[in-house]
This record gives C-alpha cells, sequence and structure tokens, in this order.
C-alpha cells in the first residue's frame, strides 16, 4: 500500500464521519451553499496581467520532508 492509498482510505473515512453528522439538505440550509459561484478562469482573464497559480510544499506525501524551513515567498521569487 502507498502514501497515496492511505490518504483516500484516511478521506473517505473522514467523509463518512461528515455525512453522519449533516445530511445534503442540512448542507443546503447553511448559509455560504447558496451564494453565487466563483470562476478562477474568468477572475484570471479579468487581470490578464497578473495570472500565477502556485503551491510551495514543505513536505509532500510521497516524498517526506523537503525543506523543514521554508520560505514560500523566497522560495516564489
Amino acid at each position: 500500500m502507498t502514501i497515496l492509498d492511505d490518504i483516500v482510505r484516511e478521506k473517505r473515512g473522514e467523509i463518512s464521519s461528515r455525512k453522519r453528522r449533516i445530511s445534503s439538505s442540512g448542507l443546503r440550509e447553511q448559509e455560504h451553499f447558496a451564494r453565487a459561484t466563483v470562476s478562477l478562469a474568468g477572475a484570471l482573464r479579468a487581470h490578464p496581467s497578473f495570472g500565477i497559480i502556485a503551491e510551495v510544499k514543505r513536505a509532500p506525501p510521497s516524498a517526506g520532508i523537503i525543506r523543514k524551513h521554508l520560505d514560500a515567498g523566497v522560495a516564489a521569487r
């Protein structure tokens, strides 16, 4: 079994637990459920001079810790 299999198993358990706590109709009643969705593509097109999507990881699941004391801003620059 890989680390990704472990993550999937853990998330499935988490989802099952959450489904037992609140029903789909209960979710629909929550304030944030009815809010308008935001288009990522639309937001990027609205500001064409700036369109970077980035992710900085100190430790991806499959590799362990890469850089313990990582400054995300410095790494991005």
